[in-house]
């Protein structure tokens, strides 16, 4: 008996692959079975899970056994001989029909008429629903993965009755005049609002916001999408001020995602979300007032901005119980490191941070219209009353939203317009800057000024201003209606000529920031009618956001997808 007493020592385990077995001991008879029960990991319609059970010819002669189930959604392994004093792994299948909690028995018996039974169990779901991600996108269920697989629709193919008449080429509707339907779009959830700033990274994710409003703040998440438009994450935050990101407080910053809408900064990992740091500010700002961190009443984050070290800057607002505060931090997240640069006078209350590429920072308190600059260590340069808050820097000049460009050394003004208010951003490089001005009859007018002098080489009037974007041939690119009830997507050349101008086929309007990667736009907009969206746009030329200059409305877009 020591070749049986070798065989019981393996344990007589049921295999993986689907099935775990529970309970029970060996039977008594030569005929044994590994275990009582077989139970099978969750299965939907349609797919097929499988369990292994071991079952021992005990006796000192070889057996011959047949299997059989009592239950339709399991299937029985085929007859099989048993060598002596061996045992074979058999195969039983759970392939449900229906939606629900199957149980069963799988009997099985000798020749001899001696017999074992093993109880068998499983759990089927409704199987996944795929749904194609834009018109000419195409999903389907991989049966043996039980997850949605996603293609381009081949080329010619009908766009489909949810877009606009067109065929599909290269994953783009297209119809006979040119106009775009969206490559993806996803539809803001039932009962929550959608807050989209704008936000790519190197490799073409996006971020944005979802949130449920309470009566103070809102209940606020964290969500990636894929260039592809693919979830990625979806993190919950908790209560914070999720629904306006306008100070700048969500950025990417090498591989993390930084952002300041619930007390102190905090860095996100790209990859999936997970929390990397969230500094504990109460003491050092405490430290720093001259009070208690525990006496301080609340913190909340009102600009952001990151040097391409991984260095980011924060404006913080925070309150004693005499008054509140406000103070210029710099966090070192490889260092886990908090610098509080300056505390500002009690009365100035900044509003808006920026940085240039030389590293110095510019403030703005759009009560007191003042703006100061400050270098990378916190150290006051110069400040300037009576201009309003800072609106872009680069190129050794600051602008304004009252519509003055300022010497960055110096905070000299160098010129202004009465008609403009640098409102959105204006975007530039070396030579020229885009920018919006009043033109005539109440309408706006987008300028190509002379970045010197700041006189115009050109303008184009609009029905109104929109968010303009940088490229990386000197072009500016931005949402326009040109008021017949269209929407395009228009790029207009150095030299003032149109480029390229899409038209939108669900006349759908583009709202506030929108982000551009590799010649794809991505935007929160709406068709007449609707509710928001996140959607993708394939621009028939592909175009790239300029690397100089000043790119987006929050700043320029590097290749670490850092904004400034």
């Amino acid at each position: 008996m020591h070749a049986l007493g070798a065989l019981l020592a393996l344990g007589l385990l049921a295999a993986g692959c689907g099935g775990t077995e529970g309970g029970g001991g060996l039977a008594t008879t030569r005929l044994q079975a590994s275990a009582a029960a077989l139970r099978f990991e969750p299965a939907f319609v349609g797919q097929r899970r499988e369990g292994m059970v071991r079952v021992l010819n005990a006796g000192e002669r070889p057996l011959r056994v047949t299997f059989r189930s009592d239950s339709p959604a399991f299937t029985a392994p085929e007859p099989l001989e048993l060598p002596s004093l061996g045992y074979r792994e058999v195969q039983v299948q759970f392939a449900p029909e229906a939606v629900g909690l199957f149980a069963g028995r799988l009997r099985v018996e000798g020749e001899g008429g001696e017999a074992v039974e093993v109880e068998l169990e499983g759990r089927a779901a409704p199987a996944p629903r795929c749904e194609a991600l834009g018109p000419c996108r195409t999903a389907h269920l991989d049966v043996e993965a039980g997850v949605c697989t996603h293609a381009l629709a081949p080329d010619g193919t009908a766009c489909g009755a949810n877009a606009c008449a067109g065929v599909c080429a290269a994953g783009t509707c297209v119809t006979d005049s040119g106009e775009l339907s969206a490559a993806w779009r996803y539809a803001q959830p039932e009962g929550k609002k959608l807050n989209f700033p704008g936000l790519v990274d190197a490799e073409g994710n996006v971020y944005w916001f979802e949130y449920v409003r309470l009566s103070a703040g809102a209940d606020c998440e964290l969500v990636s999408a894929s260039r592809q438009g693919l979830p990625r994450y979806r993190v919950a935050l908790g209560k914070g001020d999720c629904a306006s990101t306008a100070q700048g407080t969500l950025l990417v910053s090498g591989d993390d995602v930084v952002l300041g809408v619930n007390g102190p900064p905090e860095w996100r990992r790209r990859e999936d979300g997970s929390l990397r740091w969230r500094p504990e500010l109460a003491d050092t700002l405490g430290f720093a007032l001259g009070v208690p961190g525990s006496a301080l009443q609340g913190t909340a984050v009102w600009g952001l901005a990151a040097r391409s070290n991984g260095d980011v800057y924060a404006l913080v607002h925070t309150a004693t119980q005499q008054a509140p505060a406000s103070l210029l931090l710099r966090l070192q997240p490889a260092q886990r490191a908090v610098h509080v640069l300056t505390r500002f006078e009690q009365g100035y209350a900044p509003t808006r941070l920026l940085l240039d590429e030389g590293g110095w920072v510019y403030v703005g308190d759009e009560a007191l219209h003042e703006l100061r600059a400050l270098d990378a260590q916190g150290n006051l340069r110069w400040r300037a009353p009576q201009v309003g808050t800072p609106r872009a820097a680069w190129g050794v000049r600051v602008w304004t939203d009252g519509g003055q460009v300022l010497d960055a050394q110096t905070g000299a003004l160098l010129y202004g317009s009465r008609g403009a208010a640098w409102m959105p951003s204006p975007v530039g490089g070396d030579a020229l800057a885009f920018a919006w001005t009043n033109a005539t009859e109440g309408r706006t007018q987008l300028s190509a000024l002379d970045v010197r002098t700041g006189l115009p080489r050109w303008s184009v009037v609009t029905p109104q201003p929109s968010r303009a974007l940088y490229t990386a041939r000197g072009s500016v690119l931005l949402p326009v209606r040109p008021g017949d009830g269209r929407s395009e997507l228009r790029e207009v050349s150095a030299e003032g000529q149109t480029l390229q101008a899409p038209a939108l086929c669900e006349q759908e309007t583009v709202q506030g920031d929108w982000a551009l990667h590799a010649g794809r736009v991505f935007a929160l907009a709406t068709a007449p009618g609707g509710t928001p969206q996140v959607r993708a746009y394939d621009l028939p030329q592909r175009v790239e956001p300029a690397e100089r200059g000043w790119a987006v409305e929050r700043g320029t877009v590097t290749r670490a997808s850092t904004a400034r």
